[in-house]
């Protein structure tokens, strides 16, 4: 039986130096990918990831 959950990834580009933006999508079980959501743009990398990864998460737990 395949997974029927919902998976995601998620990246970050530099927009200028010190401008962070990040962006998730998510994967169907069929393994089709969803049009990116881009995030805020945030001053901190780490923050942008973060954030990313979050809304990611809690869209594919909310889909599965």
């Amino acid at each position: 039986m395949a997974d029927q959950n919902w998976g995601y990834e998620f990246d970050m580009k530099e927009l200028e130096p010190g401008q962070f933006q990040a962006s998730y999508w998510l994967i169907s079980p069929t393994g089709e990918l969803t049009e990116p959501v881009l995030m805020p743009v945030s001053a901190s990398r780490e923050d942008a990831l973060d954030e990313a990864q979050a809304a990611g998460k809690t869209a594919a737990a909310s889909k599965s």
